[in-house]
């Protein structure tokens, strides 16, 4: 299924980019809430008809868009924020390359 596909996409997109960094300094318990809280909206984005509403909303026709594109974007936006937090707050950017050697399942 589509739904299903898409969550793989971007749990995917979340252990190469903060797998690293949990991989060196371990998991603080925050990020596995945040994780928690990303999964619930993005599904509610990719399942709920209100998303479409907003959409006609904006006049954007959604005929075109799976709703499961849009959650996806959603997921990848909200792993770049918390990927940028850690970046700030740890200097992450060599831990990077630790993603790929160490891939985790965090969700």
């Amino acid at each position: 299924s589509p739904n299903f596909e898409h969550e793989n996409v971007y749990k995917m997109y979340v252990n190469i980019v903060i797998g690293g960094t949990i991989a060196h300094y371990g998991l603080p318990p925050f990020i596995s809430i945040h994780m928690n809280l990303i999964q619930i909206i993005s599904r509610i984005f990719a399942t709920s008809t209100e998303i479409k509403s907003f959409l006609l909303f904006l006049r954007i026709p959604i005929a075109f868009i799976p709703l499961g594109i849009i959650a996806n974007i959603f997921a990848i936006l909200s792993s770049s924020l918390l990927a940028l937090y850690y970046y700030f707050l740890s200097g992450f950017l060599p831990q990077i390359c630790l993603g790929y050697l160490r891939p985790l399942s965090l969700i």
